[in-house]
């Protein structure tokens, strides 16, 4: 594990090295000069670190814990799911109406609140019913936030680089995903050695919870990211109308 984090670095940095050094880079660096996109690139990161996660965790409650089957867990997860396109189809009108901030920081505080009462119901004899209402609620926040944060990260980025500013927002997304869902598989499997039955069902439930716990403040730590995002982005016209760098293609 310790070679692949070292090898990961080193790749990254030899990346970084030929990009700043191409005639025609695949990720322009002067890119994360703009303030939207930088906070955007964290926040995707963070969302699927945080809040990606804890639909994984809530998956293997449901079959490790409550035994449900693969069909089942889907079943079961049709009520989130309802509440995530309802989030998703909600946040283009209330940035609109309240800004991108105001809208992210609403549906990060729903899907905080939600993440922490999901851990606190979460035990080996909780029924579907009674975790309801904390998937819905986080849920809910997760498509507020899935919406809003893409459009956030290119609010402030010229007409003719939104595609490369969309592929970094994207990428930061699955490279959070990945350290993120590594890291608290790691917290979750802690203390679970030496058990069976009904004990090593509660120690599995207990690993569960403390991941979720710990998503649920890398959800908080979201609203940091979210504070330096622009208050008043530029239009789309406004983006239209600034000239194209004249070394944008040394960049």
């Amino acid at each position: 594990m310790l070679a692949a984090a070292v090898a990961g670095v080193a790749l990254t940095v030899a990346f970084v090295m030929i990009e700043r050094r191409s005639a025609d880079p695949l990720m322009p660096l002067r890119l994360f000069r703009d303030r939207d996109l930088s906070a955007g690139v964290v926040t995707t990161f963070l969302f699927m670190a945080a809040f990606g996660t804890v639909v994984y965790f809530l998956m293997a409650y449901f079959q490790n814990v409550h035994g449900y089957s693969p069909l089942l867990t889907g079943i079961a997860y049709l009520v989130p799911m309802a509440a995530v396109i309802v989030g998703s189809n909600s946040g283009s009108r209330l940035a609109t109406r309240f800004g991108m901030r105001a809208t992210l920081r609403a549906g990060i505080g729903l899907g905080a609140v939600g993440a922490v009462w999901l851990g606190l119901a979460m035990s080996p004899t909780a029924s579907y019913v009674a975790l309801v209402p904390a998937m819905l609620i986080f849920s809910l926040g997760q498509g507020l936030v899935y919406t809003t944060m893409f459009a956030a990260a290119a609010a402030g980025v010229p007409a003719h680089d939104q595609g490369i500013a969309s592929g970094m927002a994207s990428s930061g997304q699955q490279i959070g995903g990945a350290v993120g869902l590594a890291v608290l598989v790691a917290v979750s499997n802690a203390g679970t050695d030496g058990y069976a039955g009904e004990a090593l069902r509660a120690a599995v439930t207990d690993g569960l919870r403390t991941a979720v716990f710990v998503a649920a403040a890398g959800i908080v730590a979201m609203l940091v990211a979210v504070r330096h995002f622009e208050r008043t982005p530029k239009t789309s016209s406004e983006r239209q109308a600034d000239p194209v760098p004249a070394d944008a293609s040394l960049e």
